[in-house]
């Protein structure tokens, strides 16, 4: 789906879904969503151009207390840190894929050390540990799961944990955020049905099967391909703001 297909009209259509105040004075979590009705042409006029899909997550039915763990904004000193955020819903999130990516959020660049760790819920058994490249921009950040030798076992609850390391010889000051995986065996993308690929279309399709991390992988794979596309970024954001990640979303609809 190439940029110039989307209507102007259809940009402001999903900022103003964004555009009311959630508590804190962040972005307002979108609980429905509806599709936009195109204007009416006059005779002889062009038609208006394809607006992109309602991308509404609906969540799996919950079982479970909030679970995700957010890392706040402390100061050493007069130094600066940043926030940290998982983007992860507050409840365990679905994937179909073995390896999926993974996003998280920092509020600014750092120099500092930044652990992921991945950890069976139920043993208590890390998966995997590593170090992860210092960001060099603040804004939304991707853990490729397929660079690693591990594989997300089915039906099983993950906890994944990123970690900048304040100071290595004490812990408790680390800023952390963590959340919930858990890989489903079911349903799969109806390919036949996602003309050429379309990234945007998969992410609908992904959100209204409740597959939060496919919904979220396949959004960031459309923005990746076209950044500076206002549409791709404003789907994204619609997603992270639907389960509350509000600073997030909002960082996304300023860039």
């Amino acid at each position: 789906m190439k940029p110039d297909r989307h209507s102007t009209a259809a940009v402001w259509v999903l900022i103003g879904a964004l555009c009311m105040v959630c508590p804190g004075g962040a972005l307002g979590q979108t609980t429905e969503s509806r599709p936009t009705r195109p204007s009416e042409s006059a005779p002889g006029s062009a038609q208006p151009a394809p607006q992109p899909p309602s991308v509404v997550y609906k969540p799996p039915l919950r079982g479970a207390p909030a679970d995700r763990v957010g890392g706040g904004t402390r100061g050493i000193g007069s130094e600066e840190v940043p926030q940290v955020m998982v983007l992860a819903p507050d409840h365990p999130g679905l994937t179909t894929q073995p390896r999926p990516s993974l996003f998280w959020y920092i509020s600014m660049p750092t120099s500092r050390r930044v652990d992921f760790t991945l950890r069976d819920e139920m043993t208590g058994v890390t998966v995997l540990n590593t170090t992860l490249p210092s960001p060099q921009a603040a804004g939304i950040q991707r853990i490729d799961l397929s660079r690693f030798e591990v594989d997300l076992a089915v039906g099983k609850d993950y906890r994944w944990i990123v970690n900048v390391v304040l100071d290595p010889s004490r812990p408790s000051r680390d800023i952390f955020s963590a959340g919930i995986i858990r890989r489903t065996e079911g349903p799969k993308l109806p390919e036949d049905r996602i003309e050429g690929g379309d990234r945007i279309l998969a992410a609908a399709w992904y959100a209204g099967e409740g597959l939060w991390y496919d919904a979220l992988e396949a959004a960031g794979e459309a923005v990746d391909a076209a950044p500076s596309d206002k549409i791709y970024r404003s789907v994204r954001a619609s997603l992270l703001d639907q389960v509350g990640l509000c600073q997030a979303a909002r960082f996304e609809m300023a860039h």
